[in-house]
């Protein structure tokens, strides 16, 4: 693995640091944690979460073999589609709290259209906090079985299984 920096933003010079001002906000970001890695020009190349940067990227990057074009259009659609589907949830928070639980179906029907594939699962974990949200528990049941029998090696996506069941 390649070595890396950490950057802290303490917020002392203002109600946010240096960092907020000078990466998240030029990029449009809000999400944490953040990872940024900057090319031999000083360029931002990649920009995601810290856990999705892969060692391939980062030897791309540093071979100057990094598509900078195309992953700039993805980072813009990504961010687009992001949007698109915080104003989708918040509609479904407003129709599960009206216990209209077909409309809010309906709408997690379009969020999922647009979850980019590596997020589908977590999504899915959403759905099945709608069904058990619902008390519908015998599709919740079933939906449940089938996610984790497609995400059996992923670890994280059954502890979000997990959690959702026993805390619901």
């Amino acid at each position: 693995m390649i070595g890396s920096g950490l950057c802290l933003d303490d917020g002392k010079d203002a109600d946010s640091g240096k960092m907020d001002a000078t990466c998240m906000a030029a990029t449009g970001s809000d999400a944490v944690p953040m990872g940024f890695l900057i090319n031999r020009e000083g360029i931002i190349s990649y920009l995601g979460n810290p856990i999705d940067l892969t060692d391939a990227v980062i030897e791309s990057v540093l071979n100057d073999k990094f598509d900078l074009k195309a992953a700039r259009a993805a980072y813009l659609d990504r961010r687009e589609k992001h949007k698109q589907i915080l104003k989708l949830q918040n509609e479904v928070e407003g129709a599960a709290a009206g216990k209209r639980w077909a409309e809010a179906e309906k709408l997690m029907d379009q969020i999922q259209k647009l979850t980019p594939a590596d997020d589908l699962d977590s999504f899915l974990v959403d759905r099945l906090t709608l069904k058990l949200n619902a008390r519908d528990f015998g599709a919740a049941e079933k939906f449940a079985a089938e996610l984790a029998a497609k995400v059996q090696d992923k670890s994280r996506i059954l502890d979000g299984i997990a959690w959702t069941i026993a805390i619901s």
